[in-house]
């Protein structure tokens, strides 16, 4: 059993991070329900030392809490991308998802040093990058930070909502930030093949991303029937971390998208009018579909 650590020990475990770096990067595949091909990944980051386990929250947090918010996310996008442009390949015709905090995406400091020419030391394009903020995080400055989110979208970024349902403000901020992407939080999604009204709820959201061009994505599923439903609902996306696709064969996961589509995924790249079709490797639909524990280590 992992020990519990008490505030102290948090407190120097954080400092001996940032000071040594231990900072290991990994990237959580999002998967199209149309068809499912990877098309971005999540990257985030843990600690790289198992025997005093923190959470990235409390790890953020502390951090903030000591002036060394600003230090450890530099380390982490710095981890993050030195292992993209090591694997080329695999995320080139990806979007890469990075949480940022709010706080950070306002400095000065922030936004002139994350931008085109930065970016092109790792061989990775503005347009591939997409942040992500929580909502929970991001009202009480909206002026200021829709001033900064207006000059990353006028460089080619884009922007996630993260967690929405986990607070109030989530549709206002949808609103005031019009993003390209919104990732339902794990309430919404939990017993949505059981709950009516929470099955209501998503419908209507995926008709109104729908209509203003943005993608939804679907986190904390763990049962097969949540999925089978999110599947009829046209136009959602997964993250790969959920527990029922790592119990899922391919041959299930292909047949609960062919039941929808009417087609399998080894056919799909010859079945025209599809928004994905061209877009991703044969390599990436069977891997999508393949079985997997939720994580990739590259």
């Amino acid at each position: 059993m992992e020990p519990d650590l008490n505030g102290r020990e948090q407190i120097e475990l954080v400092c001996h991070v940032i000071d040594s770096q231990r900072i290991i990067p990994f990237f959580q595949p999002i998967i199209s329900l149309r068809d499912g091909t990877i098309f971005g990944y999540e990257a985030l980051s843990r600690v790289e030392d198992p025997w005093r386990p923190i959470s990235s929250d409390d790890l953020f947090n502390i951090a903030s809490e000591l002036g060394k918010g600003w230090q450890l996310e530099q380390i982490c996008r710095t981890k993050i991308l030195n292992k993209v442009k090591k694997n080329e390949k695999k995320f080139k015709e990806c979007k890469l998802f990075l949480n940022i905090s709010p706080q950070i995406l306002v400095e000065e400091m922030f936004q002139a040093g994350f931008d085109k020419q930065y970016l092109s030391r790792y061989q990775v394009n503005p347009e591939s990058i997409v942040f992500e903020i929580t909502e929970k995080d991001s009202m009480e400055e909206i002026s200021c930070l829709n001033t900064a989110l207006s000059k990353y979208k006028e460089q080619g970024f884009e922007i996630a909502i993260d967690d929405l349902g986990s607070c109030y403000s989530g549709l206002s901020l949808t609103c005031e930030v019009a993003p390209k992407y919104i990732k339902l939080d794990r309430s919404l999604i939990h017993d949505v093949s059981k709950n009516h009204s929470r099955y209501i709820l998503i419908k209507s959201l995926v008709e109104y991303a729908n209509s203003m061009n943005i993608k939804i994505i679907a986190e904390g599923i763990e049962l097969e029937e949540d999925l089978e439903t999110l599947i009829k609902l046209a136009g959602i996306c997964i993250t790969e971390q959920e527990k029922v696709i790592g119990i899922l064969t391919r041959e299930r996961f292909q047949r609960l998208l062919s039941g929808r589509y009417g087609f399998s995924l080894h056919q799909y790249k010859r079945s025209p009018g599809k928004v994905y079709r061209n877009q991703y490797s044969d390599s990436q639909r069977r891997k999508s579909a393949d079985r997997i524990t939720g994580e990739c280590d590259y």
